[in-house]
């Protein structure tokens, strides 16, 4: 406990029968008291109010859904999305033994889901997902290449960059910025940005030696970095372009 947090509060959810032994791996707010919670064996729970058992209901399960108990596993892992009609879920099931990277696509109200493997390979999966308006997302793997969603026929493709991404975050459908990922024997990591929804980057900033960005975030139109240099040392940073 610290004195500064002296107003803070921790909840826990101890009388949600439906949740019992789930892990929560995901969180989607589309208004007050309402949303969707991911667990990681492949259920979307609706939150229509309130956290009362009553108020909340299992609105889907993945084809691929695969309980196990005690496990950690994150299998089902984030969730993104625009609206209460239009998110999306990643998830890295196994099949046959082998390890597939699958999305759960819900597109205007109608769930979906298909695999990713013949895009990204096996093994491979999704690590950063931005579903940023209807007819816009982005991701990058494990691997850090990034795709770019195409809404008129449902599929991805792999977008060029300057280097490899770690970390990004679109402020629309045409702006954005990307970290450098760290990459051995580079000491240096620029921040990017597009103009023109990730087609073209241009470099917009040097951080300091060995920082690496690991998480960004916008808010009103500033952009917030956090990242480590990998020997204990952390920061923030605000830009304001």
């Amino acid at each position: 406990y610290n004195n500064t947090y002296k107003n803070a509060r921790l909840d826990t959810i101890t009388s949600i029968p439906k949740l019992h032994q789930k892990f929560i791996t995901g969180l989607f707010v589309t208004g007050p008291g309402k949303g969707y919670i991911l667990t990681h064996e492949g259920c979307i729970f609706k939150v229509n109010g309130s956290f009362s058992p009553s108020d909340i209901s299992m609105e889907y399960q993945s084809i691929n859904y695969a309980p196990v108990s005690g496990s950690t596993m994150g299998d089902y892992y984030q969730l993104s999305g625009v609206d209460s009609m239009n998110f999306m879920v990643c998830t890295r099931p196994k099949i046959n033994g082998v390890t597939i990277s699958y999305l759960i696509h819900k597109k205007n109200g109608v769930y979906k889901e298909y695999s990713l493997e013949g895009l990204i390979g096996t093994l491979n999966y999704i690590y950063k997902l931005q579903y940023v308006d209807v007819n816009s997302a982005y991701f990058i793997t494990v691997i850090f290449d990034m795709y770019k969603y195409n809404s008129l026929n449902d599929t991805w493709s792999k977008l060029v960059t300057p280097t490899k991404f770690g970390s990004f975050i679109f402020l629309n459908s045409k702006v954005g910025y990307a970290g450098e990922a760290y990459q051995a024997g580079q000491s240096i990591r620029k921040i990017y940005k597009t103009i023109d929804g990730g087609l073209t980057w241009t470099e917009e900033f040097t951080l300091e030696n060995r920082f690496t960005p690991r998480i960004m975030a916008t808010k009103d139109n500033k952009l917030y970095i956090m990242g480590e240099n990998g020997f204990g040392q952390y920061f923030l940073l605000k830009y304001n372009p």
